[in-house]
């Protein structure tokens, strides 16, 4: 378990970003699209929702935003462990590569273009 531990804590010290209920509260009550980027661009998420406003809009820039955040945040915990923790970590996250695949799969099996695959990705 000692494999474990400097990461585990980093995790855990990284639950700090997470939404509070507050903040979710507010984003329920935003009314609509563009006020609910506003509430989202006043949370941990501001950098990559001000990356995304750059190349897209609405809906879009929330999807390409979270999508920007949970590759980076994947990036950081696999720096998090080492040796065979590292590896086993590395099975684990290795699902979301497999899921992101599916959609590539999914989304070339049905002609659809590029933009389409990554905006509606579905996940089995």
């Amino acid at each position: 378990m000692a494999g474990y531990d400097y990461g585990n804590a980093r995790l855990r010290a990284m639950k700090s970003r997470l939404l509070s209920s507050y903040e979710l509260e507010k984003m329920a009550e935003a009314g609509n699209l563009q006020a609910l980027i506003a509430e989202l661009s006043k949370t941990p998420y501001r950098r990559p929702v001000e990356a995304a406003l750059a190349r897209v809009s609405g809906l879009e820039c929330i999807s390409v935003a979270l999508h920007s955040d949970l590759e980076s945040t994947m990036k950081k915990i696999r720096r998090f462990y080492r040796d065979r923790a590292g590896a086993m970590v590395g099975v684990v996250l290795r699902a979301y590569d497999i899921r992101n695949l599916k959609a590539i799969l999914r989304g070339l099996s049905k002609h659809a273009q590029p933009s389409e695959i990554l905006f509606y990705p579905q996940y089995n």
